[in-house]
This record gives C-alpha cells, structure tokens and sequence, in this order.
C-alpha cells in the first residue's frame, strides 16, 4: 500500500536489532523474531537464528626456547568478529616439523630436537594462529671415554668427552671442563690430554654445567723395585707359577701392581700377595722378606688332591715388620711355628689352620699385642697351651686345635675379655675348666670339644649372657676309655642364656635332670644332649627324670636330641607344637607310652624312638605320617598279649610293645632261644627263655614287659 507507514521491531535486541529501513544486524548468538506492522491492522514477522563464526584465533605465549625433550602445553582461543570469545571450539593442531617439535591435539608441545618448528591451531577454515618453538639441546648426562686403568709417569693420555640430550641424543660444540683430583700426581688440559707426574692414584673430572663424569687412575712409576720384582719371581718360581689357575701378567713388563694377586700402594711398592686356592705347590722362598712393605700375606690352599705349598715356615717372615695380615691355612706346611713370628709387631691376624705343623706353640706369641685373631686349628701341635697368650688382650678369635696338646688350660686366658670365639680341642688338655673362663662375657661361640677335661659345669655359665653357641662334646667311650668328661648335673642357668642358637652336648657323664629352665631359650635351634655311645645308655650315666614340659616353648628349635640317656615317663605332647623341628631323637632311653597324637602336626625329617617302652600307634594316620619321615626308627604299638606262659608266673602283658625290631633289641634277662613258624597265614612265633620261664610270642607285639618270676 503506497505511502504507507510501516514500524520495524526485533524481539530480541540482544540477539538482533533492526532500523526504520528494516535493516538488520547481528548482536549476539540466539534466535530472534523481526516485526513488521503497517498501522494498527496489518503486520508481519520473519524468524531470524545469529551464530558465531570464528574470525580470529590467539594462542598463549610460547616460551622463548624448549629444551628437548621438555614438553609445554598451549592454549587456544576463538573470537567472532565483534571480538566476543567463542566457547567449546574444537582446534586443529599441526606442527610444520614433527622431527623438531611435535604436538598433540590437547595442545601438548614437545621437543624432539634441536630446531624451530611453527605450532598451528586452526578453528575450522576461518580462522587459525601460529606460535614459533625453537627447541635446543641442554647436556642431560655426560660419558667420559673408557681410558686404561693405568699411566706411566711421564706418560700422556687424550681422554674424550660426549654430552648427550634428554632423549639421548649426542650434542655438538659442547665446552667442557677438565679438571684433576691431585695435580701432582696428574694434570690435565682443557682439551683432556692428561700427564702422568708422579706415582698415585687420581681422578680426572669433565663436566659441563652440573653434569660430570670422572675416570679414576692410577699413575705408576716406569720401573718397579728391583728387589721387589726379583722376590715376586723367585715366589713364582718356588711355588709352581706356571702351573696357578691364574697367573695373569706374571713376569710380564707390565707393572708388578698389575700381576695377579699382587697389590701395591700409591708409590707402587708391593703391599699385598693374596692366592686363595690359586693352586700354588712348592715351599715359600726366603726371598719373600724382601718384600719390605708388606702388609698382607694371605696364601690359603686347596687341600686334597697334591699337595699345596709344603716345607717350613721361613723364620725370614718375621721381618715383614708392616705385615697386619698372616694366612698360610689349608696347606700341608710342616715343622714348628718359627718364634721369630712374634717380631710381627703390627700384625692383627695369624692363620695356620689345617696344616702338618708339629712342636710346641711358641710362647713369644703372647708379644703380639695387637692380634685380634689367632688360629691354629688341626695341626699336630704339642705341649701345653702357652699362658703368655693371655696377654692378647685385643684377641676377639682364638681357636686351638691338636689332639697333640698337653696340660691343663691356662687360667691366663681368662683375662682375654674381648673374646668372641674360644674353640679349645685336644685329647690331652687336661684338667678343669677354668673358673676365670665365666668372666669372658663377651663370648658368643664356646667349644671345649673332644678334650681330656673333666670335673663339672659351673652355674656361673650363665654369666655368658652373649653366647649363641656352646659345644661340649666327646668322642664315643671316652668317658669309659680315659676318664674324661664333665660329670653332676646340668646347671639350670643354662636357661638364662637367651642369645643361644646352638646347644650340643654329648658322651659326657651327666647325670639328673634335665633342667625345665632350658625351655627359656626361645632363640634356640639345635637343643642335642646324648650321653653315650653306639645307641645304649651307660648304666648309671645319662640324663633322668621326665622330659621337661617346657621344652614345647622352644618355637625356633629344629633339632632335639636326647638320645641314650635315662629319660623316663611319657613323651610331652606339647612337643608337637615345635613347627620348626625336623629332626627328634629321642631312642636308647626309658621313655614309655605312646607317641602323642600332637606329633601328627610335625613335618620331620628324622624320628628316632627305638630301646624305650614307647611305640607309634598303628592307626592310619600315623602310618601316614611315619611314610613320610625320611628316617624313622622305633615300633609300632600293638593291642595282642604273650600267647603264652610256661613255668612262670602270669599272665603277662605287654604296656609298651615293640613290633619289628630285632630280638637282640629286648632287655635281658630275655633271650632268643629259637623261631617257630606256625601255620600257614600266621605271623612267626619267637620263643623266649629267662628267669626261669619260657614265653612264646608274635614278634609283632614285641619284647615282654615284665620279667618272669620264679615257676
């Protein structure tokens, strides 16, 4: 309608706006209705939808350099083209190089190598930005070229050094710093080229920044002592050199330093010769002495097949005067024991072991004022043990072997109070132990084994409150055969030595109980106390009285061993709580009853029960159980009764039967007289004689338990 007024209106400013002229422009993302009306009776409208379309994108500040291997993330952000900032755009992210720097679709940059790289977010096809990375190689570690273990002096070496990025990557025109641990020994150049200036040991350093890396070396002089090098091969020639498992760089012009087994300090004197079952044979060459700065001297051989070094002991050693270190054990070395070995005022530890040494222990010894450690075991040693070793006061090791020694133990040696290791052993040391030996409280191993002591175990034992393991053994029948052997009771103090690991004591003449106090050794492992010999109890020898109730409490204990005593009564049931234990001995004693039905719990490896009135019982489960012991010994219960009795007063039954154990096994007066076999079907019948009576009885139920009486 020409000439007409019309009025032009949006409902939604916000999102759209509109002039008289109805042109319309965009405010904001939404939806919107624009209105047009002519008057007051006609009008129209049209819907209109505004989004926002990116038209720029701005990413955040890149640093200025990434190190490789770094990683950094970026952010992106759209803007239309009022500059208003749009939400939830999805970006496209590329790297122009991705060998240099690559990027995830998060926005994660990361260095791979050294360059520039351009990073791209792009906002769909209208809008994207781009920030520049520039990665560089920083040195992460350093590697330091492997150079010899060794420089002459007035020799020069190049070492080289590398320097690598965080991805491993090696690093060109990198300045490295060089420097040494002792210039007078070594110096270096800053382009690492290292002089060798007097003998030494010395360690060169590169390092860029706070990386580094060092070399040690060792700088030696052109020509090793004469006389040194001159008694190393006249060793080498006396004791079979050529024929050592090892005798790398011997006689070579390599330094002496450098030979096996041969050690030698800063200025290269030879301070140390150390074989140990190197296959050295022959005698030692006086010539050692002249290795004057000697320290060491440790030649321990092989023993079995040839011989190892054989011959004497050079008296010559004893002016070694830098010696600390003597060991010459597991040869076959004869003669005495040089005294010129006590001019060793330095030395700390003497080991002969296991050699065919003879004659007495030189009493000079006892001047080695600065020995910790003195062994002398398995030689053939005689005499008595000197009493001058009791000035040994730093001695923490003294070990004594020979069953050549005589005569009492020294009471001297009770004032060696930092010992830790006493082993004394030799059927002809005589006499008691020591009253002055309870005073030693730092001892934590004891051994009195195999001696000719006798007399009784005194309660101030228990004054060794550090002791894991005391060994008080003899050899079978020595008791009877020579009179030696501690005898009484076993002292109840016993039990206050809670550190012990290891209890042995055997074929001594012990006699009474055995002390309940020994179940407070909870650390315990080895508890073996058997008093005679071949499997039997000596008549009035042995152990008596029940098995203690506290031995149950003993949870470390792994072997138990009361065999050939006179132990009596039942056997504890609370034995079977030990889960430790492996091996229980407890046959050739009074035991009687039945094994407790508690042992079923125990997974041992050895049970011995024979000789007592004691039996397993022959149920399923303890067949089972006995199947797998590895060693079992003892019998089996049986419910029968002797079939019969002639010429003597019974009936007689069996408590505590014993079944398939060998006949010479019973008691006397019972005897075999001879075997009948009944019928077919029928177990073998045994006829038994004595005390006037005559019994007849199936093996399976074992020995009678009563005697017969008169007829």
């Amino acid at each position: 309608m020409a000439g007409a007024t019309v009025a032009w209106v949006s409902a939604n400013t916000s999102v759209a706006t509109v002039d008289g002229n109805g042109l319309v422009e965009s405010a904001g993302q939404g939806a919107t209705n624009i209105v047009v009306t002519a008057g007051s009776t006609a009008s129209a409208s049209v819907g209109v939808m505004v989004e926002q379309v990116p038209h720029t994108v701005v990413l955040s500040e890149p640093p200025d350099s990434l190190a490789v291997g770094d990683s950094i993330q970026l952010t992106a952000q759209a803007f239309d083209a009022l500059g208003s900032a749009i939400a939830d755009v999805t970006f496209e992210w590329s790297s122009s190089d991705t060998a240099i720097v690559t990027v995830d679709q998060r926005g994660w940059v990361r260095a791979m190598a050294g360059g520039s790289a351009e990073i791209t977010a792009s906002a769909g096809t209208t809008a994207s930005a781009v920030a520049e990375i520039t990665a560089v190689q920083v040195p992460h570690t350093v590697v330091l070229s492997e150079p010899p273990d060794s420089l002459a002096v007035g020799d020069s070496i190049q070492l080289t050094a590398q320097a690598f990025d965080a991805l491993g990557s090696a690093i060109a025109d990198v300045t490295f710093e060089w420097s040494s641990s002792d210039t007078t020994i070594a110096a270096v150049t800053q382009d690492g080229w290292v002089d060798g200036r007097s003998a030494g040991s010395v360690e060169i350093t590169v390092g860029v920044g706070d990386l580094s890396a060092f070399r040690s070396l060792v700088i030696y002089r052109d020509q090793d002592n004469p006389d040194e090098r001159a008694a190393l091969e006249a060793f080498y020639y006396a004791t079979n050199g050529p024929e050592w498992k090892n005798n790398t760089n011997w006689l070579s012009d390599k330094p002496v330093g450098q030979w096996y087994g041969v050690e030698t300090d800063d200025s290269g004197n030879v301070v140390g010769l150390d074989f140990n079952k190197n296959g050295l044979r022959g005698r030692l060459p006086v010539e050692l002495a002249d290795l004057s700065n000697l320290k060491k001297l440790f030649l321990w051989g092989e023993w079995g097949g040839e011989p190892d070094l054989t011959g004497p002991i050079p008296p010559e050693l004893g002016a070694l005067s830098n010696l600390t270190v003597l060991v010459l054990g597991n040869n076959e070395l004869t003669g005495e024991i040089p005294p010129e070995l006590a001019d060793l005022a330095n030395l700390t530890r003497l080991s002969l072991d296991q050699n065919r040494l003879t004659g007495p222990i030189p009493p000079e010894l006892g001047r080695l004022t600065l020995l910790t450690v003195l062994r002398l075991n398995d030689t053939r040693l005689d005499g008595p043990i000197p009493p001058e070793l009791g000035n040994l006061v730093g001695l923490r090791t003294l070990t004594i072997q020979s069953h050549s020694l005589a005569g009492p133990i020294p009471p001297e040696l009770g004032r060696l109070r930092n010992l830790t290791t006493l082993v004394l052993t030799g059927y002809g040391i005589s006499g008691v132990i020591p009253p002055e030996f309870w005073n030693l409280s730092k001892l934590e191993w004891l051994t009195l084994s195999y001696t000719g002591l006798t007399g009784s175990i005194s309660p101030r034992i228990g004054n060794l409150a550090n002791l894991r393991v005391l060994q008080l053994v003899q050899a079978p029948g020595d008791f009877g055969r020579r009179g030696a052997g501690f005898t009484g009771s076993l002292p109840s103090e016993l039990g206050r030595l809670s550190d012990l690991l290891g209890l042995r004591i055997g074929h001594h003449a012990f006699t009474g109980p055995l002390p309940p106090e020994l179940g407070n050794l909870s650390n315990l492992r080895h508890l073996i106390i058997a008093q005679a010999q071949g499997g039997q109890s000596r008549d009035g020898i042995g152990l008596t009285g029940a098995i203690p109730e506290e031995l149950g409490k003993l949870n470390s204990l792994e072997a138990l061993w009361l065999d050939s005593n006179h132990l009596s009564g039942p056997v504890p049931a609370g034995l079977g709580s030990l889960a430790r234990l492996i091996d229980l001995r407890l046959g050739n004693n009074d035991l009687e009853g039945r094994v407790p039905d508690a042992f079923l719990d125990l997974d041992l490896e050895q049970f011995q029960w024979q000789n007592n009135p004691l039996c397993l019982p022959a149920t399923p489960a303890f067949r089972a159980w006995r199947g797998r012991i590895r060693t079992a010994i003892g019998p089996y219960c049986a419910a029968n009764t002797i079939a019969a009795v002639e010429g003597a007063r019974g009936p007689w039954t069996i408590a505590s039967p014993i079944s398939v154990e060998p006949l010479a096994r019973c008691k006397a007066p019972w005897r075999s007289a001879n075997t009948e076999t009944g019928k077919p079907g029928q177990a073998e019948r045994v006829v038994w004689t004595g005390g006037g009576g005559r019994v007849m009885h199936d093996p399976s139920i074992g020995c009678p338990s009563h005697r017969p009486g008169p007829p």
